[in-house]
């Protein structure tokens, strides 16, 4: 008998993990692509003000590409629960970095409205939403099935 190679032990978790076939994974996987290609052309600018920024961005992007494609393959709930987090951080990191600018004027802190800010930090929310909603539906669903299956009891009078 012949065995397929094995997988690392990351892998093989994913692939043995039931696909939850949302109809939501096609949305949610655009908009960490679209956060990502958006983050992209802000790289260099951040970090040449700070490195840390720099290095910040470079995950954040790798991250959201890595997730988006990994939810194009396969919609697992552990996909979903590691992408809404780092969609989360994403967010919560893009609006830190905006309010608070360490040593530089306030003009220099960056722009609010700066397209592709704007086009990062609303797909990331979109898709940190979207991977939020299919997560909550997926538990809500997996706490209704098995107790309306369960046999009761009937007394007898």
């Amino acid at each position: 008998m012949i065995r397929p190679p094995s997988l690392p032990h990351w892998l093989g978790s994913l692939a043995d993990s039931p696909a939850l076939r949302s109809r939501l994974r096609w949305p949610a996987a655009a908009a960490g692509i679209v956060a990502a290609a958006a983050y992209v052309p802000v790289i260099p600018a951040q970090w040449n003000e700070a490195i840390y920024r720099g290095v910040v961005s470079v995950l954040c992007v790798a991250g959201l590409l890595l997730l988006g494609l990994l939810l194009l393959i396969r919609d697992t709930s552990s996909v979903y629960v590691a992408a809404s987090l780092l969609c989360r951080l994403t967010v919560l990191g893009l609006v830190f970095t905006r309010l608070i600018s360490p040593l530089r004027p306030l003009q220099r802190g960056g722009s609010w409205l700066d397209l592709l800010d704007v086009a990062s930090l609303v797909s990331a929310a979109a898709m940190a939403v979207l991977c939020g909603f299919v997560i909550a539906t997926h538990r809500r669903g997996n706490r209704a099935g098995p107790a309306a299956s369960r046999p009761t009891s009937a007394t007898p009078r």
